[in-house]
């Protein structure tokens, strides 16, 4: 006869298919559950959409083609705005409405700690030229002193220029905010700032660059302005110089036969990043340092100078039209 299977013996089977149901279960949920630092590290993959730029460019940068619309972010959009009714309201001798004006775009952005201070003393008028023309108390000549640092690899224009900016602003022993690296290019060029390294170079319209000054000092400071006229350019170095005291960065283009500055070579198409921190002649003419400059990691390095001067409005016209500049 056959034997029957002992009482409950079905029952005990099924309990044990639910302990082994509800323990892969609790694994999965575990899994699921791991510190976000472990499923939200850094993609290391190189980055494959920079809307039709091009790397290849001597120096790190890219060139943005002429046809590609660039987004304007609305914090940019907003930031200029603010810079120019600071310039009007300085044109017009107001230094409390052009402070005014500030102090509302930085609580609007959450930025007010950020302020590098409001000088009334200065001020600011414009030709019809987009240059900049002296008004009484504003300075003839505003350099911050940036200082020069030569990029350490042929592809690193972007990473240097943000590390001199953000010596310029912090001083060298500033860390980052966003993972605690020692401020170095190399730490500027890692995943979790200009992420450089991984894509050979820091492209206009990845962001990549102010991903990488903001994230190092913990805020949104830095917006980027795509190919600004010589009017909000002009505008942009004189507050950048003397209200926020902080340096910016153009990303230059310079096309193969056309015109070069700081000896780069003419025979040459350059995306390039450089600082510029400062004015001459009221703000006529522009002071930049240059990465490039001297740095031995460029094949032609040795041709250009550390520090460089430059027609402001000559130089957004002929330098700022594909990509633009970041402040």
């Amino acid at each position: 006869m056959p034997v029957s299977p002992p009482p409950y013996g079905r029952d005990t089977m099924l309990v044990k298919r639910m302990i082994t149901i509800l323990a892969v279960l609790g694994l999965l949920v575990a899994t699921l559950a791991l510190p976000a630092a472990a499923t939200t590290a850094e993609d290391s993959t190189p980055d494959t959409s920079t809307t039709g730029s091009e790397f290849g460019t001597e120096t790190g940068g890219d060139v943005t083609p002429s046809g590609v619309i660039l987004p304007t972010s609305p914090q940019a959009a907003a930031k200029e705005n603010m810079v120019k009714l600071w310039a009007k309201a300085k044109e017009s001798g107001n230094d409390a409405l052009a402070a005014a004006i500030v102090r509302s775009y930085e609580e609007a952005w959450g930025l007010a700690s950020e302020s590098g201070g409001i000088d009334s003393g200065m001020g600011v008028s414009l030709s019809s030229s987009g240059g900049v023309l002296p008004m009484a108390g504003q300075y003839s000549t505003h350099i911050l002193g940036v200082v020069q640092a030569a990029q350490t690899k042929s592809y690193y224009c972007g990473p240097a220029s943000g590390y001199m900016t953000i010596r310029e602003m912090k001083g060298s022993r500033y860390t980052s905010r966003y993972d605690g690296s020692t401020l170095s290019q190399t730490a500027m060029a890692n995943a979790n700032h200009m992420r450089t390294d991984i894509n050979g170079g820091t492209s206009w319209s990845s962001g990549y660059f102010i991903r990488g000054v903001n994230r190092w000092l913990g805020s949104s400071t830095f917006v980027q302005s795509n190919r600004p006229g010589a009017s909000l350019f002009s505008w942009i170095v004189t507050f950048s110089t003397d209200s926020a005291g902080q340096p910016i960065a153009p990303d230059t283009v310079e096309f193969r036969y056309g015109v070069h500055y700081n000896h780069h070579p003419s025979d040459k198409t350059i995306g390039h990043w450089i600082v510029a921190d400062g004015y001459y002649s009221y703000g006529a003419t522009t002071h930049f340092a240059d990465p490039a400059g001297q740095s031995s990691a460029v094949s032609w390095g040795y041709l250009a100078s550390r520090y460089f001067t430059y027609a402001t409005t000559n130089f957004a016209n002929s330098f700022l039209q594909n990509n633009g500049v970041a402040w």
